[in-house]
């Protein structure tokens, strides 16, 4: 029992489920014990091989890395499903066809089972796990779609719009009833002016209690969220003044129209949409019909894509598009939104496989001669992916989508990210990398994540440096405040109403307020309507750098600069009309 005693550990450490392990310390126990005969000590050496080589042979595989390319034009095959048969855990293949599937440690998967891969309109493939070993694995998919001229559209002839109607009464049959958990991967980027300036990648798990009874107005009503794992960059979007929450879970989960009453489920019902059966196509050995809707509500112009199955009208895949533009005297505001909601099925039942959520916004102001004098966009994209459904045996918590107090709680693990293979399977854009680290080495602000007032400071700091500098030739003042000091917000309303006055001039406003609570700042800016002047926040109020080097010693004050970048004057009032034409007279060659 000495040899026994000094092999079990290293099996203890061997990556392969409890059932191989302990296949591995009976074999031991037979293998010395003093009962066994020669030939049978042998057989138990060769059996013991055979077990190793299996268990070197599990490890290998115990991350597939592959790429999806179609068989005809050798594109990728983005957005398809990847998962192990009869079994709740899988990934999707990225905007490159690219996957990276880890197998969860301990669990019930085995090299004996089967990897299946499906995707709409094209047939799904199996292979068996034990076939795959290869580092980096080529799959090719076989393009297969019907023609609307081949296949009759349902056997009672529902035009498009009824059918649609139809399948919104059969969720209740064909998605979960029972609670369930999915923990899913969150990725969250953001661009401005064509830099990336956030970066949110997350962990969830999220416990849908009540199932599909009915449709909600809002996740929060149905679900109990918690964030396991996040890192995060700093925020350096400009956008963030005025709109950016901390997380967009809520937001991105009104993709899944079958569960909850967004925008386009709101109007499934309405006349304003036109329906067209638009082609037929397959998945995973069914038929799918698609229906097109198109229409303009609730002032924006609509257009959708339903993928329906003709077997049991199940929804198993959405993609919806909204996009508005308005003009309002001088300003111009465009906005476009993205929305993708991808359903799997695992033990009878469709669950959330797949959201997608992206949109872009721009406003530009213009001048009497139609020149555009002020610009700004953001480009948004979220992600969330399915890994593991649980059908029973998991954590029952509280929990909502979490505050920017609450994430801050969430501890920075740097050996989980990277491990954690998901990342791998949507790699990030090199330029989201290379424009991070321009502003602050990515690991130190993803170790440096909970926000404290000093690393608020800093960013502020950052901002307020690139801000000045680019204000060579403008006329431009920075003002100091605080939403809860009013003598400083009655000198915002003249200091609106200059920015309104000289609109169409090379004159720029900055806002540096000394709020403590983000959510009060925010509050200001919507109620005071303190749009198209740029904003900033520190962290540790007038004890900021920023505010030290500006000789901010109360609120308001504010600073006057050149349209050579010379500081003028500073106070705590705001500079006169008449200075401010004098020096854009200057800066126009007047």
């Amino acid at each position: 029992m000495g040899l026994y005693g000094s092999v079990r550990p290293l099996f203890s450490v061997l990556n392969t489920p409890e059932s191989f392990r302990d296949t591995c310390y009976f074999l031991l126990q037979c293998l010395f014990s003093p009962h066994q005969h020669l030939f049978m000590r042998l057989t138990l050496v060769f059996i013991m091989l055979l077990c190793l080589e299996s268990a070197s042979l599990w490890a290998q595989n115990q991350v597939l890395n592959g790429r999806l390319i179609d068989a005809d034009s050798k594109q990728a095959v983005p957005y398809a499903s990847i998962r192990i048969e009869n079994q709740a855990y899988g990934c999707i293949s990225n905007a490159e066809g690219e996957f990276n599937l880890a197998f969860p440690d301990g669990g019930v998967i085995t090299k004996e089972g089967i990897l299946k891969i499906s995707c709409i309109g094209y047939e799904t493939q199996r292979i068996a796990l034990k076939e795959l070993n290869e580092a980096k694995l080529l799959i090719v998919l076989k393009p297969k779609a019907y023609s609307l001229e081949t296949v009759t559209i349902y056997s009672s002839e529902l035009d498009a719009r009824e059918m649609v109607r139809q399948a919104l009464q059969f969720v209740p049959l064909n998605y979960a009833q029972k609670p369930y958990q999915l923990q899913s991967f969150y990725r969250h980027y953001c661009r401005e002016s064509g830099v990336y300036g956030r970066l949110i990648e997350a962990v969830v798990e999220i416990n849908d209690m009540k199932g599909h009874d009915r449709t909600y107005r809002f996740p929060e009503q149905k679900l109990e969220m918690r964030l396991t794992q996040l890192r995060r960059s700093f925020d350096f979007t400009r956008f963030s003044a005025f709109q950016h929450i901390p997380i967009a879970l809520n937001r991105s989960l009104l993709a899944d129209i079958v569960s909850y009453q967004s925008l386009l489920s709101r109007h499934l019902h309405s006349r304003k949409l036109s329906f067209e059966y638009q082609d037929t196509t397959y998945y995973d050995g069914k038929v799918v019909y698609l229906i097109g809707l198109r229409g303009r509500a609730e002032g924006l112009q609509m257009e959708a894509q339903l993928y329906i199955q003709a077997a049991d009208l199940a929804i198993i895949k959405v993609d919806h598009r909204y996009s508005s533009q308005r003009r309002k005297d001088s300003w111009l505001y465009q906005r476009e939104d993205h929305f993708v909601a991808d359903y799997q099925l695992y033990q009878g039942k469709y669950y959330l496989n797949y959201i997608l959520n992206e949109g872009e916004f721009r406003e530009q102001q213009f001048d009497s001669l139609d020149q555009v004098v002020y610009s700004q966009d953001h480009y948004h994209h979220v992600e969330m992916m399915t890994q593991t459904v649980r059908l029973e045996g998991f954590d029952r918590f509280k929990g909502k989508e979490p505050n920017e107090a609450e994430m801050t709680q969430v501890p920075y693990k740097a050996s989980f990210w990277q491990q954690y293979s998901v990342l791998t399977a949507t790699p990030l854009e090199t330029r989201i990398e290379a424009d991070l680290n321009r502003r602050m080495p990515l690991s130190q602000q993803f170790a440096s994540e909970q926000l404290a007032a000093s690393t608020q400071d800093q960013l502020a700091q950052q901002y307020f440096d690139r801000w000045l500098a680019k204000q060579n030739g403008r006329v431009a003042i920075v003002g100091v405040w605080n939403s809860q000091y009013t003598p400083s917000v009655k000198e915002l309303w003249q200091a609106r109403k200059l920015m309104k006055e000289f609109q169409d001039t090379p004159f720029s406003l900055l806002l540096i307020s000394t709020d403590r609570v983000e959510s009060q700042w925010q509050e200001a800016i919507r109620k005071k309507r303190l749009y198209g002047v740029d904003h900033l926040r520190v962290g540790s109020g007038l004890e900021s750098s920023v505010c030290q080097a500006l000789g901010a010693e109360s609120e308001p004050y504010f600073v006057l600069y050149s349209p050579s970048g010379e500081r003028l004057v500073g106070g705590a009032s705001l500079p006169s009309t008449e200075q401010i034409r004098r020096l854009l007279s200057t800066a126009q060659g007047r």
